[in-house]
């Protein structure tokens, strides 16, 4: 006697389907998010030459995402991704004084996010600063923690980190291969910064911690780790 599925159930069944899916690409919103991003840029800024749209093509931008605040979030709001939010996707092209940022909303996982305008906008010198110490943590972690796998790699590459003031021991020279005055300068920095993201193991993060100076400027990698909450906020400065 031959089984059969009703239809009822074939739907259920594709419904969790794409809810599971959905909810476990979170790097995949955000990748498409910056194609999109990158072909709005191109498209729309006819004025750049050559060497500025490749820049364009092949770097990462950042990403910068903020809560929209009264009755548009609420009535915008996704029953699989939660709150929505305004999302700038920025390329910062060197020796350029603004930087390109196309304007969309989307949830907080990017999901679903597509570009509304292109902006160009002059930041100040802090937030140069801040954007260059996130590209340069992200690099450092590309670089140097091989342990983490795709997924979080991707997560770091796409992500937008928590910044945390912190206070963790340091060895600023662990291999012995920095001359001393290098070594002096990094110890000479008043302060330290890390830059965290939500790692995929429940209770951990994936942090990158470094010196530098006000507004981070001249902001350096010390080490990277994923590491527990607990250390993170035990090494936490309020």
């Amino acid at each position: 006697m031959k089984k059969t599925v009703s239809m009822a159930a074939v739907l259920l069944f594709a419904g969790i389907s794409i809810f599971l899916v959905s909810c476990k690409s979170d790097d995949y919103y955000r990748e498409q998010a910056v194609i999109s991003a990158r072909k709005y840029v191109l498209k729309n800024a006819k004025d750049l030459d050559v060497i500025q749209q490749e820049y364009i093509r092949y770097n990462k931008p950042v990403i910068m995402a903020e809560n929209i605040l009264g009755d548009y979030a609420n009535a915008k709001k996704s029953v699989l991704c939660g709150e929505t939010s305004q999302v700038c996707i920025a390329w910062v092209v060197p020796g350029e004084k603004d930087a390109l940022v196309v304007f969309g909303t989307s949830d907080n996982r990017l999901f679903n996010w597509s570009p509304y305008r292109l902006i160009r906008k002059t930041y100040q010198t802090k937030e140069y600063n801040r954007i260059a110490a996130f590209e340069t943590a992200a690099k450092y972690a590309m670089n140097n923690m091989l342990y983490l796998s795709t997924e979080q790699r991707n997560r770091v590459r796409f992500g937008v980190p928590q910044v945390v003031n912190t206070k963790f021991p340091l060895d600023f020279d662990p291999m012995g291969t920095l001359k001393p005055e290098e070594v002096t300068r990094l110890k000479a920095l008043p302060l330290q910064t890390s830059f965290a993201w939500e790692s995929f193991t429940k209770g951990k993060k994936i942090v990158v911690c470094g010196v530098g100076n006000a507004n981070f400027a001249g902001w350096t990698p010390i080490f990277g780790q994923e590491m527990e909450d607990g250390d993170l906020n035990q090494n936490t400065v309020q």
